[in-house]
């Protein structure tokens, strides 16, 4: 049975990050080639240089098979720019991630969405790494998800949803949270956080 992949685009700019319509527009060109996926775009709270866009596609292998089209060039030529460093947004660098999250990423539909990219410092951790996680998964309510990049295996995203920065400020200072982040963190190193509003497309 085909198991829903989100593709994570994240992107540093060197000018401020585009506004949500161009690039929902462009992605709401791709389901002219057959396929329907949910898509999202952002940037991030504390960098305005910093965005984001996240494709949540039915499998991997229709991502795939999209990618492949003869039409897909032509469809998402206006994000090009965005992805390639030429105007308008002069992008430096950017970072793409698929995963497989433990359910579904409704973090994406709250008013603040998390994200958090953390790397396993030993392989042998990953048994561990996901008992805490999924333990904070249940406590959330499934509000956090989690799950492994395909682009490395000791690599893991893990996004939550908020109604503020600050409300998740609180529950991180909580002891039961604290503790379980200490003991996370004992396994694997973060590489990244950030949190980020998301606009979803049509």
């Amino acid at each position: 049975m085909p198991v829903p992949t989100t593709e994570i685009v994240i992107i540093n700019s060197n000018d401020s990050f585009p506004t949500p319509e161009p690039l929902l527009s462009t992605f709401k060109q791709i389901k002219t080639l057959g396929v329907n996926p949910s898509f999202y775009t952002g940037v991030e709270a504390e960098n305005p240089k910093g965005g984001f866009i996240i494709v949540q596609w039915d499998s991997y292998e229709q991502h795939q098979k999209v990618v492949k089209s003869p039409s897909y060039t032509d469809v998402v030529n206006d994000l090009k720019p965005v992805l390639s460093g030429q105007n308008p947004t002069g992008t430096t660098e950017h970072k793409i991630y698929h995963v497989q999250f433990s359910g579904p990423a409704v973090a994406f539909d709250q008013p603040v969405t998390e994200m958090v990219i953390i790397t396993l410092k030993d392989p042998g951790n990953h048994g561990a790494v996901v008992d805490i996680l999924s333990k904070r998964s249940e406590a959330s309510g499934n509000m956090l998800v989690y799950g492994q990049t395909r682009e490395d295996e000791n690599k893991y995203i893990i996004v939550s949803g908020w109604p503020t920065v600050e409300a998740q400020k609180q529950t991180a200072s909580k002891p039961e949270v604290a503790a379980a982040l200490r003991q996370l963190y004992s396994l694997a190193d973060e590489d990244n956080l950030y949190s980020v509003t998301l606009t979803k497309g049509s």
